[in-house]
């Protein structure tokens, strides 16, 4: 590991080789054909947080470091001396950059725009590894310390809170999280926003935009995620849902020169994602966590110059003339020569258990009132009086790696079979049960009149 970089807050677990890669003289030669000479004076800004067209650039004298503006000079993220290169997979999705770069002395760079590095990684298999590899870990490590651009405030018992949460991590978008329940200087935060407890989950959106509770294409709005998308542009392949089959249709069609375009109305993975491991796919001998292999097929399609739009449900598809349209939910229409249909169902949920039910019916019934009284009594009666183990794993916001039984102190006290489970499996039997039930009344009751 270099002096440079020995200081920056990178996991122990992380190759500092990988995350931060010095080329070689020859390898600056070809990644120079692709790009231009730029000589930069001594704390001249070349990308800043927020802008939304990011080129890359790599070394050749002098150094550059990366910062989180934050109070005096701003927060050190990394220091690229010569040889290394800026960037992360906001390279590939063409969302708005997370960091502001700048020469800490006069230095010279090889600068690319992002086109020309997109035709750099999908003709020399060499340098793509070393880029691919080392965007994937750079944003791996901006994840885990929190180094992005937005602030969540909540509660772990609001399922506003979880919802955001859950839409920020499976889009790879590095957070912050202000738990309201145990961050005691917490309120400073709020006045500070002119905001109060009342308004959570809160996000604070590139440290000046205040968002009360925000829908998921309201936080994609604010951040940028489409941003660099043009829905006018009329596409040679408009993918439907970016789930894995989606993803794969989008690498596949991507991969062979067609301009694609993936319309997804939440996040990448579609269920997959959801899935804390998966044994049974292709090429993972040793299972793969669903948000892993869902990033990876995300990646891989940014890769070949396929864009993904978030947040944004397809409603309507036009056919009568070519090219196709495609309408969104905000508006807008994408013209299409090609559609691939690839967006699930909503998910069937199984029933398991009377007090599952008392929930379904009374969010049904009564939904104000049951989320205020889940919000309350929810967590607290989950819990035991057994003191929990620091450190302990869990599946609520990262999937855990396990068996897929699970045991534990609820062994003696679960039962085998379930009523709400066999009629949710059941269904047409019980509908048929119901519907003979009604008639028989019926025709009874008229007997008796």
């Amino acid at each position: 590991m270099s002096n440079s970089t020995r200081d920056l807050p990178i996991s122990p677990t992380a190759h500092m080789d990988h995350v931060f890669p010095t080329l070689t003289a020859e390898q600056i030669k070809r990644v120079a054909l692709h790009g231009r000479v730029r000589r930069l004076r001594a704390g001249e800004v070349i990308a800043d947080v927020g802008d939304a067209h990011m080129n890359f650039f790599v070394v050749t004298a002098g150094r550059l470091e990366a910062r989180r503006p934050s109070g005096t000079g701003g927060e050190l993220v990394a220091v690229l001396p010569l040889g290394h290169f800026t960037g992360e997979v906001t390279m590939l999705s063409g969302r708005r950059g997370l960091v502001r770069v700048q020469s800490s002395e006069p230095s010279e760079v090889i600068e690319l725009e992002r086109e020309q590095l997109l035709t750099l990684v999908q003709t020399d298999s060499e340098l793509s590894d070393i880029f691919m590899r080392a965007f994937i870990l750079r944003r791996a490590e901006l994840i885990a310390h929190g180094l992005g651009d937005v602030v969540v405030v909540g509660s772990s018992h609001s399922p506003g809170t979880l919802r955001i949460k859950e839409f920020l991590t499976r889009n790879g978008h590095p957070h912050a999280y202000v738990d309201l329940d145990h961050d005691t200087g917490v309120q400073e935060l709020l006045d500070r926003f002119h905001v109060s407890v009342a308004d959570v989950p809160i996000l604070i959106c590139r440290g000046d935009a205040v968002l009360r509770n925000p829908t998921n294409q309201r936080i994609a709005e604010c951040l940028g995620f489409n941003a660099a998308i043009d829905h006018s542009q009329a596409r040679d392949l408009v993918v439907i849902g970016a789930g894995p089959s989606g993803l794969a249709a989008a690498v596949y069609g991507a991969s062979e020169g067609l301009d694609v375009l993936v319309l997804e109305a939440n996040s990448p993975g579609g269920q997959a994602g959801l899935s804390s491991k998966i044994e049974n796919y292709l090429g993972f001998p040793t299972g793969i966590s669903g948000q892993d292999l869902a990033g990876r097929a995300y990646t891989q399609a940014q890769k070949f110059g396929a864009q993904m739009s978030v947040a944004q449900m397809a409603t309507r598809l036009a056919c009568e003339s070519t090219p196709y349209s495609v309408l969104i939910d905000n508006g807008a229409s994408v013209p299409a020569r090609a559609v691939v249909w690839a967006a699930h169902h909503r998910r069937r949920e199984i029933t398991v258990g009377g007090s599952a039910v008392k929930a379904i019916v009374g969010n049904k019934l009564f939904p104000r009132f049951a989320d205020r009284y889940l919000a309350k009594t929810g967590y607290e009666a989950q819990q035991l009086p057994q003191t929990p183990v620091d450190g302990r794993a869990d599946n609520l916001y990262e999937p855990v790696v396990a068996e897929a039984s699970t045991h534990g102190i609820f062994d003696d006290t679960a039962r085998g079979t379930s009523i709400q489970l066999w009629a949710t499996t059941h269904r047409p039997l019980v509908a048929t049960a119901l519907t003979g039930a009604v008639a028989v009344g019926v025709r009874a009751a008229r007997r008796r009149a």
